[in-house]
């Protein structure tokens, strides 16, 4: 279902079944919920017209693969939540992620940046606000079972390393002042 008027993605129903889907281009906003269980999609490309994945657009999906393109500039709170993505690339146009936008992708071996990311950074697999100094996400599959928090980072977002089985160690900095929510639960 499609809003002309606003070039956004209201909803999919999940009696559709459908396994991929090309959004449209022209289209601006993802809206909250817009996939929500629709359990049988496993990919979709999103072209560089979005600007905007609302909160909880792909929860309960079984998105494995995801493309995003430059142009995307948001990414609001639990867009993948419970997702078996394994790697997802985001475009040096993303300005905008919510803390928990990534939170339980419990397959998640990658997270990759686009070069000439003006806000973000990778620093061992971690996922870092630059700007604001706060660690957002962290693949859960991630081959490495020690992590060490950069020095510069003083908040742990929400959710980052809950779930993880694999990680045993977070060296953390002596500069951190906040662990978010769950951020630490395994």
């Amino acid at each position: 279902l499609y809003n002309t008027q606003n070039q956004s993605i209201l909803r999919c129903l999940p009696a559709w079944a459908i396994e991929h889907f090309d959004v449209p281009d022209g289209i601006r906003i993802i809206e909250k919920e817009a996939f929500d269980s629709c359990r049988s999609l496993v990919s979709i490309s999103i072209p560089g017209s979005v600007e905007c994945i609302c909160e909880d657009a792909f929860t309960y999906t079984e998105l494995s693969e995801v493309e995003l393109h430059e142009g995307l500039r948001k990414i609001e709170r639990s867009a993948f939540f419970s997702c078996p993505l394994k790697r997802i690339v985001i475009p040096a146009s993303v300005t905008e992620i919510n803390e928990s936008a990534f939170y339980i992708l419990p397959e998640l071996e990658e997270i990759q940046l686009a070069p000439g990311n003006p806000v973000y950074d990778i620093v061992d697999g971690g996922l870092i606000n630059t700007q604001t100094h706060v660690l957002l996400a962290y693949p859960l599959m991630r081959d490495a079972d020690t992590y060490v928090i950069p020095s510069y980072v003083t908040r742990i977002g929400e959710s980052v390393f809950s779930g993880s089985e694999i990680l045993q160690h977070i060296i953390m900095p002596e500069g951190l002042l906040e662990i978010g929510n769950w951020a630490i639960d395994s």
